[in-house]
């Protein structure tokens, strides 16, 4: 029996079919600014003393989980929602993205504690010791379009900020990265209430970048003082890096009492800076 030759698609054909498509299974909203909110926990592991790479070991352990990503050979989707991957030696426990209600930075507070448990308990099913010490903590929020605009006012207006919030008297700096449809901020590692602050922070100062940025002159006034700083390329990730000297003085070193230069002139406390921005 002869088939007949298939048609050869029209112009037009293919986006008929996928507006049909769409027609049926529907379309999700796309968030506002911070409307949802993840954290990425990112692990260092050492065995008796010396580093060890993740990816060694990954596959070994018994996830209870699917690898489910294509761009991710490493990645299991979890079965509470989260994600364990490895980026680079490093070991990654990512929470799903929590809507931005009442009480978001305790559940992704509680999230990320629960990934590190799962995370811990995984390993101490290997013969030999392993112990996972965090390394950073990478908190994104929705952003529907303009995150690099977003970017750049962040690193001016609210970077010292954050930084006083999760930088430890040694730590390199902050990353500011811009990606499809969120804002990723990058730090050193926090956990518990730390991270709870940190989060909420995040979630304000992003969407207070986010209005500005949209042209809503009310919210440019109310944004806290631009500050001069020196901001990098980010030598792993395409982003920003704001590094401890980025402001003149060594803030994560100085810590509060930072005299920090404003765009316009003038100087104030890192301390103020803080505060104008949590205001």
């Amino acid at each position: 029996m002869a088939f007949p030759r298939a048609r050869r698609p029209r112009p037009g054909d293919l986006d008929l079919i996928d507006a049909e498509f769409r027609l049926l299974v529907g379309v999700p909203d796309r968030p506002g600014p911070a409307d949802l909110l993840g954290v990425e926990q990112e692990f260092t592991l050492r065995v008796t003393g010396r580093p060890l790479d993740f990816r060694g070991v990954l596959h070994e352990l018994p996830v209870d989980g699917e690898r489910l990503d294509p761009g991710d050979p490493n990645a299991y989707r979890l079965r509470w929602g989260g994600a364990l991957t490895a980026d680079g030696g490093e070991a990654e426990v990512v929470t799903p993205p929590v809507p931005r209600t009442r009480g978001f930075g305790s559940r992704l507070a509680a999230l990320a504690t629960m990934g590190q448990a799962e995370l811990e308990e995984l390993l101490a099913s290997l013969p030999v010791p392993i112990v996972a010490e965090g390394y950073s903590t990478h908190v994104s929020a929705a952003m529907p379009g303009g995150a690099g605009l977003v970017c750049r006012m962040y690193a001016e207006r609210f970077s010292p900020a954050l930084m006083l919030l999760m930088e430890r008297a040694s730590s390199p700096g902050l990353a500011i990265r811009p990606r499809p449809g969120r804002t990723e901020l990058c730090g050193e590692f926090v956990s518990g209430s730390h991270l709870r602050a940190a989060s909420t922070f995040v979630a304000g100062s992003v969407r207070a970048c986010a209005d500005a940025t949209a042209g809503l002159r009310a919210a440019r006034r109310r944004l806290p003082p631009r500050l001069r700083v020196v901001v990098e390329p980010a030598t792993i990730r395409y982003g920003w890096f704001v590094g401890r000297g980025a402001f003149g003085p060594d803030l994560p070193a100085a810590g509060r009492e930072s005299v920090l230069r404003r765009g316009r002139g003038g100087v104030l406390r890192a301390q103020e800076a803080l505060e104008a921005a949590w205001e």
